[in-house]
């Protein structure tokens, strides 16, 4: 047992996740393993903007978003292509609103696509 959660510890340390954004509005998106990754490239012709927006984990989308509830609340930063639809990049807690935000402004700036951002 001791060395399966060894293995499986190693395994975890060589995963990867990366966004790599272009100054002529191209991402690159990698994940996988250290020497098995999946690397896929969005070209600028096929990025139309980024997106920011909310949900409550264990909500439905629809319901009233100012009831109480004491579930917590995500944003999400995602790019949205003509090919694959929504991407997502990252995902935080709300209370890390103004870091994502600003996040979000610097690549959409960055890559030169519009910021749509629907947390309100």
């Amino acid at each position: 047992m001791p060395l399966l959660l060894m293995a499986a510890s190693l395994l975890a340390s060589l995963y990867e996740e990366r966004w790599i954004f272009s100054a002529d509005g191209g991402i690159e998106s990698r994940h996988g393993l250290l020497f098995l990754k999946a690397v896929r490239i969005y070209p600028s012709e096929e990025v139309e903007k980024f997106t920011l927006s909310s949900f409550t984990k264990g909500k439905l989308r629809g319901t009233d978003p100012q009831a109480p509830s004491f579930l917590p609340s995500y944003l999400v930063l995602a790019v949205e292509t003509r090919g694959d639809g929504d991407r997502t990049i990252e995902i935080l807690r709300y209370a890390k609103k103004e870091r994502l935000e600003t996040r979000a402004a610097k690549i959409a700036g960055f890559c030169s696509k519009p910021l749509l951002n629907r947390i309100g």
